[in-house]
């Protein structure tokens, strides 16, 4: 499968619709907060691919605290609505989505870092730990940026900070806060946290176009 990623690395992934449509999560509450509560559903089926050891398409040993208390409950309710996806026969599609899409970006990254690139900046970053677990980031000098919504980071911060006691992250992070629909401008967030517009980067936006619509994919 990951061969399968490799390979199709010059075309545009096929990412599921926005799931809030999805059957499995019709509840009006669950729906309204599954764009951002996806974040610690892609932590626990990361989590879950950790765990298979030696097998392991990677290793995320932070993944199991940042999926929080809804992690589970979002990725089987997501898994309940496989046929939705024209998948009835296979629930666990979207967890090996995820490992896949999660060793193919490690690999993209690891293989680019050391090439030049000065700063790498991570949109919807969501409860992605790459910065403090792969040792490529110590390739960039100056730093990596984690872009997401306010309420997001706000929670990635207290795990990070209470549960995990704060483990040193592999290069410089900022942190930036942003509604990519809201009025602030990723260019101006970026260059208040350091961001030099000048030097060569790499940007990852990983699980984020299909929930910004025409407006935001066009402010991006």
């Amino acid at each position: 499968l990951v061969d399968l990623a490799r390979n199709c690395a010059m075309a545009e992934p096929t990412e599921p619709p926005a799931p809030a449509v999805t059957p499995a999560l019709q509840d009006e509450e669950l729906a309204a907060t599954f764009t951002n509560d996806s974040a610690m559903m892609i932590a626990f089926e990361r989590a879950l691919e950790t765990k298979r050891g030696a097998d392991a398409l990677f290793q995320d040993p932070f993944a199991e605290a940042m999926a929080g208390p809804k992690g589970a409950m979002l990725s089987d309710l997501f898994g309940g609505g496989s046929a939705h996806f024209g998948l009835p026969d296979w629930p666990n599609f979207h967890k090996t989505w995820t490992a896949v899409r999660t060793r193919f970006i490690d690999d993209q990254i690891q293989k680019y870092a050391g090439s030049g690139l000065q700063q790498l900046v991570n949109l919807g970053a969501g409860m992605d730990t790459r910065a403090y677990r792969l040792e490529a980031y110590k390739a960039f000098p100056n730093g990596c940026f984690d872009v997401d919504m306010a309420s997001v980071n706000r929670e990635k911060r207290i795990i990070f900070e209470e549960v995990l006691q704060n483990p040193a992250p592999k290069c410089k992070l900022a942190t930036i806060d942003l509604d990519f629909l809201g009025e602030r401008r990723l260019q101006q967030e970026l260059a208040e946290a350091g961001f030099a517009a000048e030097k060569p980067s790499l940007f990852v936006a990983e699980g984020l176009i299909m929930y910004l619509g025409p407006e935001g994919k066009f402010k991006l």
